[in-house]
């Protein structure tokens, strides 16, 4: 009582802090005249006349095995108490009540002037600091942890997403050589006349990048930068190439349905209300300029695409580009998600251009194309100084959408390349995941290739017209 009292009182409040933290087993070292029993006993004393200690788990567990063997003083080191709060009003009236217990002028010395510390001994204490469970740790797992809305969220996705097929390329450069010389629609009954079964069991199972030779290929030139995109097959003297598909996978029967998703089915997070009554509307088309086009009559959108036909020959803004920004979005889009393809040179038109029509650009992503041997394209068909093996695609969010799922997806789509100006097929999966299959969605200066059942496709090269819904 002696020497906790004024050890208390001396400290104060410091002991909650850094470096003792309120840990009692480092309280018990700032002083050296009592054994570990004695010392929680003290404490437990102390607290009993003035109520003046809060704790955060039962001491009263430790001193009893402290008095089990009490000249066992390492036990101190497995104390994991802590003190919370300290009333010192509670301290002073004690001492106030009990003549004889002052507090020494030395503690009231350090409390004032504390020893300053040589930049060493600082620095070695910042570096031998390991906080096992402070309030900032707590805090920070606290926000860096998943919401239970985002951890269901994954589980649909994961279950709900078709599980495609993925298969080993045959590395064999004699598969290959020997496929070169059959004929590719009847090679399976010609392996097996020749009795090759090796090749054709690898045939089955593996993707074989069988070459294309022509009269006018030079293998030694080696493979086209083009490849499948090539737009002179007839006349380029590149390898190409042609690709098997292995026979068992149309013969994979489909997964069974897992019970998960029959508990995920009430987690209904982006849905309509009435589900069981809505259908997937069928792919919509409409031929037109899509500067001229009257959009009010559309309707509102939850997700719109738009591939602008930038124009990358030239630095500066062309006068057919100014026209294209000027669609008025504020009468097809409330809130919702605005998904802008961008070139480099385009890129701070497009963000200026949302950010005007009151959207946040919240994030980019990034398509890193790859070619049809599954290889970053080294040579690009854009680009001034360096050749273009990536496109962007500016994310603008307009309104809370808080039905919009959220964290589901990484901000890079790696998919190979189509036809000239075809975006991955990936981007609308992702879109179709955030906003829910039956939510209205719009592609502004779409392809026919671009049409799918649940969008509506506007643009100029498209063939002719097909609308289902009455609204439009």
């Amino acid at each position: 009582m002696e020497t906790i009292l004024p050890l208390l009182l001396g400290y104060g409040n410091s002991l909650l802090r850094f470096p003792v933290e309120g840990n009692v087993s480092s309280l018990f070292r700032l002083q050296s005249t009592l054994r570990w029993h004695e010392f929680l006993a003290g404490l437990i004393r102390v607290n009993k006349l003035s109520n003046s200690l809060e704790f955060d788990t039962d001491i009263y567990k430790f001193y009893a095995e402290a008095l089990t063997d009490v000249e066992d003083q390492s036990k101190s080191y497995n104390c994991s108490v802590r003190i919370k709060n300290i009333n010192c009003l509670a301290l002073e009236i004690l001492e106030e009540n009990l003549p004889g217990l002052n507090v020494s002028t030395d503690l009231k010395e350090n409390k004032k002037k504390p020893r300053k510390k040589s930049n060493l001994q600082q620095l070695n204490e910042l570096l031998e600091y390991r906080p096992a469970d402070s309030e900032l740790n707590e805090l920070m797992s606290l926000l860096c942890k998943p919401s239970g809305a985002l951890r269901l969220s994954n589980e649909k996705m994961k279950e709900e997403t078709k599980e495609e097929p993925t298969f080993e390329i045959c590395n064999q450069s004699k598969h290959a050589e020997i496929l070169a010389g059959i004929d590719i629609d009847r090679c399976a009954e010609s392996l097996k006349r020749s009795r090759k079964t090796q090749l054709l069991k690898c045939l089955e199972t593996k993707i074989h990048f069988v070459p294309i030779i022509k009269s006018h290929t030079d293998p030694k030139l080696g493979d086209c930068s083009y490849l499948d995109t090539c737009h002179k097959l007839k006349t380029c003297k590149y390898l190409h190439y042609y690709q098997t598909v292995p026979t068992l996978a149309a013969n994979k029967p489909p997964p069974p349905n897992s019970p998960t998703l029959e508990v995920l089915a009430s987690y209904t997070k982006g849905e309509p209300i009435s589900k069981t009554l809505c259908k997937q509307l069928p792919a919509q088309w409409i031929n037109c300029d899509v500067r001229k086009l009257n959009f009010n009559r559309l309707g509102k959108f939850a997700a719109i695409i738009a591939d602008p036909p930038w124009n990358i020959h030239t630095n500066s803004i062309e006068s057919n580009e100014t026209e294209l920004l000027k669609i008025p979005v504020d009468q097809i889009q409330d809130e919702g998600i605005f998904l802008l393809w961008v070139t480099v040179r385009s890129t701070s038109i497009g963000r200026a251009w949302l950010l005007e029509n009151g959207y946040t650009v919240s994030s980019e992503l990034i398509w890193v194309k790859t070619n049809q041997l599954g290889r970053n394209i080294c040579t690009g068909r854009t680009g001034h100084w360096l050749n273009h093996s990536k496109e962007h695609l500016l994310v603008g969010i307009k309104g809370r959408c808080t039905w919009l799922q959220r964290g589901l997806f990484d901000d890079i789509i790696l998919a190979s390349t189509r036809e000239t100006g075809r975006k991955p097929d990936e981007l609308y999966v992702m879109v179709e995941k955030m906003v829910g299959e039956h939510a209205r969605k719009l592609e502004i200066f779409g392809k026919q290739h671009n049409v799918r059942p649940g969008w509506l496709t506007i643009g100029n090269q498209l063939e002719g017209n097909n609308v289902v819904e009455d609204l439009i």
